[in-house]
């Protein structure tokens, strides 16, 4: 039997963070008067955060930012979000990633997050548990382009129909079908839609973690 893996995003499929990433976005976008939606940060979550500064920046006062004002961006967010965030896994996530090694598939995480080190000092066994990590400093193009999960399936010696791929938003769902990969999607605790999700190329999505446990299983127990 082929070697599987699943490929898994980390924000809002592993561990509860879009909330945080939200919240600190929205204060930095504040002093700029700007008034910023959840679905706005939940449909471009993967993205480097440089686009997203720029993007809504322009958006918003109609006009684009000065590289220094994206910097000022960023630099309020990440100093809002480093204060209020707090490792929170998804209910069942844990317990899907043992599934995993329990049945001989390869474990991989992909996500637009930085110093994961630092995310997960007081967690260090959870990095541990994958054979390969790809953030977002590694790619030069971050997600929706395929470079991230391209990458992921260099690191993993595996070819595109041996893993699946578990995401959440739009623009990690396409990252991964551009690299050719089958992605599911989870909801979770996302205001986006089961048909923004399915739109963006997922195959199937589901509510939470634990509802795409029966599919995982079929996968690894597979053969080609």
């Amino acid at each position: 039997m082929n070697r599987r893996a699943v490929i898994f995003d980390l924000d809002g499929v592993l561990i509860d963070s879009m909330p945080f990433h939200y919240q600190a976005w929205r204060q930095a976008f504040r002093e700029f008067d700007i008034t910023i939606t959840r679905e706005e940060i939940y449909e471009r979550e993967g993205e480097k955060r440089e686009t997203t500064a720029k993007e809504l920046y322009t958006k918003h006062a109609g006009k684009e930012p000065a590289p220094n004002l994206i910097e000022s961006i960023i630099h309020s967010k990440d100093k809002v979000y480093s204060s209020i965030f707090r490792v929170q896994f998804m209910h069942g996530a844990l317990e899907l990633l043992s599934l995993v090694e329990s049945n001989k598939g390869k474990l991989g995480l992909v996500t637009g997050a930085t110093s994961l080190d630092d995310l997960f000092r007081e967690h260090k066994g959870f990095l541990a548990m994958f054979d390969a990590i790809v953030d977002g400093d590694e790619p030069e193009k971050g997600k929706p382009a395929p470079d991230p999960y391209l990458l992921a399936l260099r690191k993993l010696g595996l070819l595109p129909q041996n893993c699946y791929v578990v995401e959440n938003a739009p623009l990690g769902i396409r990252s991964a079908v551009a690299a050719h990969l089958t992605c599911l999607a989870v909801k979770g605790t996302s205001p986006l839609s089961h048909k923004i999700l399915k739109e963006a190329g997922a195959r199937s999505v589901y509510e939470n973690i634990e509802q795409l446990r029966d599919d995982l299983f079929s996968f690894l127990a597979s053969d080609n």
